[in-house]
């Protein structure tokens, strides 16, 4: 008989946990490698005053959003680092946090997140890895 060394799951994670996260960071906890957000395409609420990332519905629905950043590889301050992001690098970057940062994806889960918990799923959605802090 042979032994089975570890099973594969699926774990829903919901849209308000990945937002809230992701506001988190945007907002304060990614602010010293994050130097600009803006959405590319996808949903825009007419006459609002939030910020693109401020509404739930762009996550949960087709988006592109470009972010510039320090460049983890250049010296720093270099403000070189550019990615455009989609729906599909968020699913990646959620699979990333729970195997490479397992603590900050259950703090995620439960509530228990903070502006680290939003630093922390960014990296890992636009640099694959934690590369700050």
């Amino acid at each position: 008989m042979s032994q089975v060394e570890a099973v594969s799951i699926s774990i829903p994670v919901p849209m308000d946990k990945i937002h809230n996260a992701l506001v988190s960071a945007f907002e304060g906890g990614a602010n010293y490698w994050l130097h600009g957000d803006e959405l590319v395409e996808g949903y825009r609420k007419p006459d609002s005053n939030l910020v693109w990332y401020g509404h739930e519905a762009v996550f949960a629905q087709p988006f592109k959003a470009k972010l510039r950043f320090e460049d983890p590889k250049k010296e720093e301050g270099n403000d070189e680092g550019e990615r455009v992001i989609t729906n599909a690098d968020i699913e990646r970057g959620l699979v990333l946090m729970a195997t490479k940062a397992p603590r900050h994806f259950a703090d995620l889960l439960s509530d228990q997140g903070d502006q680290t918990t939003g630093d922390v799923l960014l990296q890992m959605i636009v640099l694959e890895d934690i590369v700050y802090g």
